[in-house]
């Protein structure tokens, strides 16, 4: 087994521990931090994203009774000497990584920051948007960073899941090779979004989308935001970001954010519309079209007739309705919360 020697004892790597003993003892730093709010009043959990020496990486989970204790001496990107926890099966939905375990505080767990060790700042792991573009199978189940910079973003669209209304937006970025990737921002993203641009008009925009969860839809693919795991970074002044931009030609085009009037993403001529090259059809001159083709209508939806439910959110095991939750589900029958569901067709 491999161990990483200092003064204070033997610390073992995130590769080699597993559920046979709870006095493991690891070095790490904290790539995220974040709470994933309850279906009650309170926070159900703190839950952390760690990687070691080696850049192995392992979710990390506090419950509710342990958060008071440790919650205002963790810090992001800080490192930390943590002793004694429980390692369970990683039996996360949408996994923020790879490894097979993830860690549970109990009351006897130890964790203390260290400023003495040094250790490697691998805080993101960056995905090529080329490389996700002609991966035939896309892995939707576990989440990526990406860094890029932004060109376009779409209207805010608004869905109402039921009973829950969402809202959601794209970004197009870009990257210093002219690959394009669309990112789904929903909900609380959208709103730290605007809230930079409208405060920094006139700037590129560059972002790093951390923990972001990559989708394939009708042959597009977009990264998308993940609930309260996904963390948007816009225009940071770290060396990512710093040799990210410096890639990019001096003399580019570093005009505004364009905002795309028409829904941009899961659609036959994306790259048309994004680059503003699309042709609005009206009503009147699509009723006299005579030829098939491809048209694009700029239209306002009045109502939606829509008599009776069609399909709906269930458990994936006892297929049950799901109940809305804030920004989770819960399945009333088998007394589990979730963070997604599966649709099923009333017939």
């Amino acid at each position: 087994m491999a161990t990483a020697s200092s003064a204070q004892g033997m610390w073992s790597l995130l590769k080699d521990i597993d559920h046979t003993k709870t006095t493991w003892a690891i070095k790490v730093r904290v790539v995220r931090a974040y709470e994933v709010p309850p279906h009650s009043k309170g926070v159900e959990t703190l839950e952390m994203v760690l990687h070691d020496a080696e850049g192995d990486r392992i979710h990390a989970i506090i419950k509710r009774p342990q958060i008071a204790m440790y919650k205002p001496n963790i810090t992001e990107n800080k490192i930390y000497a943590i002793r004694n926890f429980l390692v369970l099966d990683n039996y996360q939905t949408v996994k923020t990584t790879s490894h097979p375990y993830i860690i549970q505080f109990i009351s006897k767990t130890l964790l203390r920051e260290d400023t003495k060790t040094e250790m490697p700042m691998m805080v993101y792991d960056f995905q090529p948007f080329d490389m996700l573009h002609a991966q035939r199978v896309i892995n939707d189940k576990t989440l990526i960073d990406v860094i890029g910079k932004v060109l376009s973003k779409s209207l805010i669209q608004t869905h109402i899941i039921n009973g829950r209304t969402d809202r959601l937006m794209e970004l197009t970025l870009t990257n210093p090779e002219g690959n394009r990737l669309g990112a789904v921002l929903w909900n609380k993203y959208i709103n730290q979004y605007l809230d930079y641009v409208n405060a920094n008009e006139g700037v590129p925009v560059f972002v790093i989308f951390q923990l972001c969860r990559p989708k394939r839809y009708q042959g597009i693919l977009t990264v998308n935001s993940s609930f309260d795991v996904s963390k948007l970074i816009i225009n940071g002044n770290t060396t990512e970001f710093l040799e990210f931009q410096s890639e990019f030609p001096a003399d580019g085009d570093d005009t505004t954010t364009q905002t795309c009037n028409t829904q941009c993403s899961h659609a036959e001529g994306r790259d048309d519309i994004l680059g503003g090259n699309a042709v609005i059809t009206t009503m009147e001159d699509l009723m006299k079209a005579t030829e098939e083709n491809v048209y694009w209508v700029l239209a306002e939806i009045v109502s939606i007739e829509n008599y009776r439910e069609w399909c709906y959110l269930s458990c994936p095991t006892c297929h049950k309705k799901l109940q809305s939750k804030e920004e989770r589900f819960r399945c009333t029958t088998c007394s589990m919360s979730m963070a997604e569901g599966v649709y099923r067709f009333i017939t």
